[in-house]
């Protein structure tokens, strides 16, 4: 059944878009459809592939779009579904295999033989448990849907002669019903560029329907490069909870779920690779997609390379570093309220636990000292109206104080130990490194944006992983950082919502005692906070060599690994995974760009390998290195 759609009259005096679909004397835009005196109004019919010849090619396909007739023909407009795992070794394959055998070998005593479905049945079910045994090949199901597109008075004669050329290749199509072709008719209204809550009953049929009601066909990953050729039709819309990754040799599109929960870990990813061959730009083209599917961002940026990124997508870019240190959290602020009554009733003493160990950090002193900056802090809590003993209080979203009130609470008490507290703070409060608890002004309770990129500056790495110390007044800006971005987990988690901390160059934040062991405390938490943590590095063999990078590795199911410094670096990496031998060969050959990726499966490895192919404008904010921020 065909459905009508009446397009919205344009002005032709609008330039033609050079994306239209040319179709004789007229086209169409995803917008409306064009012909020379003006808009048309269209008729569309929609199948799905139901059979395919054995041997069908794209270079056999393509011809389906030639013109039928001279002067005008209609769209023909072709999607695709890719689902993995289209064959699973197990009980339920070996009982099909043996009952086609018994079929095949009955009949075969006949004089007419057995049927021939049954026996092609049986050989491709053979060939394909055979490429999956013997040849490690990744098997997928293939699915195929047709829309064609016409005017009304012309739709049945061209949608004939279409039917004709696709029985002549052995393609056999069968039409979807008005319901389900009213879903696809979305496929190019301009729907698809929008956000999620944009998308309707058809896109979360076309991608996860249970009642096919035609044949889709398992074809190993070579086939469907044969069969799915690039630069005609369309694909479909992405999957709606995956994020792209690239794509594989076959200019197949990978999306990884990292909803996921694997093996009940997070799914946390790690990246490997040598610098300058593609980490940063891989993990920027990882971050649009998960802005796509509304995750929030929180990016641990060392360099700056992120810069460019963030002001693209109008993200949040909080400047703590040594040079350029912008404003720094305010550690005197509450935590937001979550709604979870034990975690709300906690906000005023995890505040205070915050600051003075924040002050403690810089201070380096003892439990006496300690108690009274404790006590300056309330003090100027209480000049807000804001007690500890009294919860109501905390309610009156008063503005928080700031070091300058907690200064004041202290010279206002007369005893030793506020006397030592300011000795120990002046160089923090007016000294040289006055823009810890000077610019510490910030209260940013929740996530300012669903990008946050934390520029931390530039880190020494002397010493072994998680243990190279640092500075007292860059130690301080860190531990803040970590206490940030965990409230903001804590708030979201509540809200139901996601959120991924990117923290690139992670042999340079791993290797020093407050972001290293956060790091890995985070790793193996963050999933029950709807969190997953994502970190690089150009140092595979840290990762199993020492305590810290020990705990990435084992919190890390999804691995991704580019090109690696040495030969040395890819046999301990082999080794350490017991990748497959064909696997280790194209680590060993990997190109530039090129992406070897590991999920967990159960409890064995799937690999894949993948290229990102943005668009230029994306490509120019992921390699503006120029940018970067000291």
């Amino acid at each position: 059944m065909a459905w009508w759609s009446a397009r919205a009259r344009r002005s032709m005096t609008e330039p033609r878009s050079e994306t239209a679909q040319m179709g004789g004397l007229w086209f169409e835009t995803p917008e409306t459809v064009q012909f020379a005196g003006g808009s048309l109004t269209v008729a569309h019919q929609a199948w799905g592939i139901d059979q395919w010849p054995p041997r069908l090619t794209g270079d056999h396909v393509a011809p389906l779009l030639s013109p039928l007739r001279p002067d005008a023909w209609p769209l023909v407009t072709w999607f695709w579904r890719l689902d993995p795992g289209g064959l699973v070794l197990n009980g339920d394959l070996e009982r099909k295999i043996r009952r086609l055998e018994w079929a095949v070998r009955d009949r075969d005593q006949g004089e007419l033989g057995p049927r021939r479905d049954e026996w092609v049945t049986l050989q491709g079910l053979r060939q394909l448990r055979d490429r999956i045994v013997f040849a490690a090949d990744t098997l997928v199901t293939l699915d195929a849907f047709v829309v064609v597109t016409s005017t009304p008075d012309a739709l049945d004669a061209d949608v004939a002669l279409l039917q004709a050329r696709w029985e002549s290749l052995g393609i056999h199509a069968v039409p979807l019903t008005w319901e389900q072709a009213r879903m696809l008719q979305r496929m190019w209204t301009g729907l698809t560029s929008r956000g999620s809550a944009d998308r309707p009953g058809w896109w979360r049929w076309l991608m996860g329907s249970q009642d096919i009601w035609w044949n889709p066909r398992v074809v190993p990953t070579d086939r469907v490069g044969q069969i799915v050729w690039p630069g005609w039709g369309h694909v479909t819309d992405d999957p709606a909870r995956g994020v792209y990754v690239g794509h594989t040799p076959q200019n197949q599109p990978v999306f990884v779920d990292f909803f996921q929960d694997v093996n009940g870990l997070a799914a946390n990813l790690l990246v490997v690779g040598a610098t300058g061959n593609g980490k940063s730009f891989w993990l920027k083209t990882l971050t649009q997609g998960w802005l796509a599917q509304d995750w929030g961002v929180v990016i641990l940026d060392v360099d700056g390379e992120y810069r460019a990124l963030c002001d693209a997508v109008g993200g949040t870019w909080i400047d703590i570093s040594d040079q350029q240190a912008g404003t720094v959290p305010n550690p005197f602020a509450l935590p937001a309220r979550t709604g979870h009554g034990p975690t709300d009733a906690m906000r005023m003493p995890t505040m205070l636990r915050t600051a003075s160990t924040v002050l403690r950090l810089l201070g380096s002193w003892d439990a006496v000292t300690d108690a009274a900056v404790q006590q300056a802090i309330l003090q100027a809590w209480a000049t807000r109206g804001v007690t500890l003993e009294d919860p109501l209080s905390w309610e009156r979203d008063s503005d928080p104080p700031t070091m300058a009130d907690v200064w004041a609470a202290l010279e206002t008490m007369p005893d030793a130990a506020a006397q030592d507290a300011r000795a120990r703070l002046w160089t923090y409060w007016r000294g040289a490194d006055q823009h810890v608890l000077a610019h510490a002004t910030g209260n940013w309770p929740t996530m300012p944006g669903s990008l946050v990129v934390w520029h931390l500056g530039n880190i020494a790495t002397q010493g072994a992983w998680g243990t190279t110390k640092l500075p007292a007044a860059t130690a301080a800006r860190y531990w803040l950082v970590m206490q940030t971005t965990w409230a903001w987990l804590r708030v979201r988690k509540m809200q139901n919502q996601w959120t991924v901390v990117l923290a690139d160059e992670g042999q340079r934040l791993l290797a020093q005692s407050v972001l290293g062991p956060a790091l890995v405390d985070l790793a193996t938490t963050i999933r029950k906070w709807n969190g997953v943590l994502a970190l690089a590095t150009n140092q595979p063999q840290a990762l199993w060599d020492t305590p810290a990078g020990q705990g990435m590795w084992n919190a890390a199911p999804i691995k991704a690994f580019l090109r690696l410094e040495s030969q040395q670096d890819v046999r301990a990496t082999a080794d350490a995974l017991h990748m497959p031998q064909r696997v280790a060969t194209a680590l060993q050959a990997l190109p530039p760009q090129q992406v070897l990726l590991r999920m967990r499966d159960g409890f064995h490895d799937a690999w894949t390998q993948v290229r990102a192919i943005v668009p230029p404008e994306e490509e120019a904010w992921y390699r503006t290195r120029a940018r970067r921020t000291s």
